[in-house]
Formats: C-alpha cells, sequence, structure tokens
C-alpha cells in the first residue's frame, strides 16, 4: 500500500501537470480518442447483436442435416460451396437455399476460416476435413487456419480439399458458392441507442463483402439475402 501510494501520488502529479495542455491543443486529441473508441465499441457491440440474432435464424448444423434427410430433400448434380463461421450452426445461405429452391447438391463444402497470430500457414497444416458423421450423406466440413498475410482465398482451398476424402472426389472448377447477405433494419428493439445504431448501419454498408473478402468467382457466386433486426 506504501509503494501504491507513492507511485499514485506521482502519476497524480503528472497527470495534474498535464492537464494544462487540454486547453492549448490537446483537446483534439481526446477528441480524436473519444471518437475512435465510439467506432470500435459500436461496431464490437453491434456485430454481437447481429451474430447473436443470424445464429438464431441459422439453428444447430445437425438438425438442419437431419431435417433434409425426413424430408427427402432432393438432391441435384453439381457442389456447392458455403463459407461459414463454424460447423455449430447451418449456413444460412444453405437454409434460405433449401427453403426457396426445395433442393440441395449432390455435394456440399462448409468452409470456416481462422486468422492464426502468425504470418504463413502451410497447406499441410492449413486444412482439416471432418465429414460430419456419415461419410454418405455428401457434406463436409472443411476447416481452413489463414496467416495474416495469407490470402483468404476459398477456391484456392476448394481444390486443395478435392479428392483427400471419399466425399470430396469433385471437381473443384465446377463449385458454385453461396454467400448469404443481411439486410439490417433498424428497430427500437433494446441493445443500441438509436444514434449508435445508426453508425453500425453506416459501418455495416462499408464493410467488405464476403465475395471480395474470399476471392470468389463473380459467375459462379449465388447470393441469398435475409432480413435481421437491428
Amino acid at each position: 500500500m506504501l509503494v501504491g501510494l507513492v507511485l499514485g501520488g506521482l502519476e497524480l502529479s503528472y497527470f495534474a501537470a498535464n492537464l494544462t495542455k487540454v486547453t492549448h491543443g490537446g483537446w483534439l486529441t481526446l477528441l480524436i480518442a473519444a471518437v475512435v473508441f465510439t467506432v470500435m465499441v459500436t461496431w464490437r457491440r453491434g456485430h454481437q447483436i447481429v451474430s447473436s440474432r443470424r445464429a438464431e435464424l441459422e439453428g444447430p448444423l445437425p438438425d438442419f442435416i437431419g431435417e433434409m434427410k425426413t424430408a427427402h430433400v432432393k438432391r441435384v448434380p453439381g457442389l456447392a460451396v458455403f463459407p461459414h463461421a463454424d460447423k455449430a450452426t447451418t449456413p444460412l445461405a444453405l437454409r434460405l437455399n433449401v427453403a426457396h429452391n426445395h433442393v440441395r447438391h449432390e455435394r456440399i463444402v462448409i468452409i470456416s476460416s481462422r486468422t492464426a497470430p502468425v504470418p504463413h500457414v502451410p497447406w499441410d497444416r492449413r486444412l482439416s476435413v471432418d465429414q460430419l458423421r456419415d461419410p454418405n450423406d455428401g457434406i463436409v466440413y472443411v476447416a481452413a487456419r489463414f496467416g495474416f498475410h495469407d490470402d483468404t482465398d476459398l477456391p484456392e482451398v476448394v481444390r486443395r480439399v478435392a479428392g483427400t476424402a471419399p466425399e470430396t472426389d469433385f471437381d473443384p472448377d465446377a463449385a458454385s458458392y453461396f454467400v448469404s447477405r443481411l439486410a439490417l433494419r433498424r428497430t427500437r428493439a433494446p441493445g443500441l441507442a438509436g444514434w449508435r445504431k445508426q453508425l453500425f448501419l453506416v459501418l455495416w454498408r462499408n464493410g467488405a463483402t464476403q465475395q471480395e473478402f474470399f476471392h470468389l468467382p463473380d459467375d459462379r457466386t449465388v447470393i441469398l439475402s435475409t432480413e435481421v433486426r437491428l
């Protein structure tokens, strides 16, 4: 306690001395810091709300696979790739495609990407394939780890995975990519103040799209949209 009091007293004296700089231009630095802090906290909180409500729409992946089997959803030829966060929930684009078109592709690849705290991850340690307990349903999950200097190139992931397991016996160049786009609508729901919701919507609309981030080909990418209330 004695050391704390001594050091605290010194820090307090430095702080008091620096307060005189606020009126001589220091206010600008504090204003910039406050704006940046507000933007970052708003983005984080808004993203948490959107992710939570999106997860409610997606539902558990094992349950959805079971529903497709029970409903005998028709399987059509082709390879469909769905970028998704993890294997706990169903890719929203997959759920929307089955709901609207009443079919599923013969081969389905769900890919999640993670950024490792290293510049590069070699390909032999980058990918892991999970056949999701059923090696005959044509659905596989691929977890991909990228270094922070690596390109998050999902078409390359599909090429690398092709032929590594019985359910990955497909032509990667014939893959169709399905991504979901969330159309956010501002409401009076709790979670964020009205002005912070507006700020989050501006940040959301100016962010990079999944198609750009994952280097998906324009001529083989399908975008399915759904509304999420903020």
